[in-house]
């Protein structure tokens, strides 16, 4: 089109920027006082015990895979009710515990 070099098409009003959000995946499970959680924080995963009496943190960590953070969470929940020499293994605890997950 001859004499359109100068037209100019209006700006096109952008969408609204999309809401994001990220759905955290939660493990709980309670063991002899004990509660312990394991949730899923952007990429890496977060545990805690705590004293269910108290209602008091006793430890928080970081591990890399879910695995890790409920073996973490049952080791630390072994030495703080039977001590260091308890013969209990870390890793039967956490695959016998009745984790409850949640969204």
């Amino acid at each position: 089109m001859a004499g359109c070099a100068g037209f100019q098409r209006a700006a096109t009003p952008l969408p609204p920027a999309a809401l994001l959000f990220q759905i955290q995946r939660r493990y709980r499970a309670e063991w002899s006082g004990l509660s312990l959680s394991v949730q899923m924080d952007s990429n890496q995963w977060t545990l805690c015990v705590r004293d269910e009496v108290r209602n008091q943190a006793l430890y928080t960590a970081y591990r890399g895979s879910e695995k890790a953070a409920h073996f973490a969470a049952a080791e630390f929940a072994i030495v703080q009710k039977l001590g260091f020499e308890s013969r209990m293994n870390p890793h039967h605890l956490a695959s016998n515990l009745k984790w409850q997950e949640s969204w």
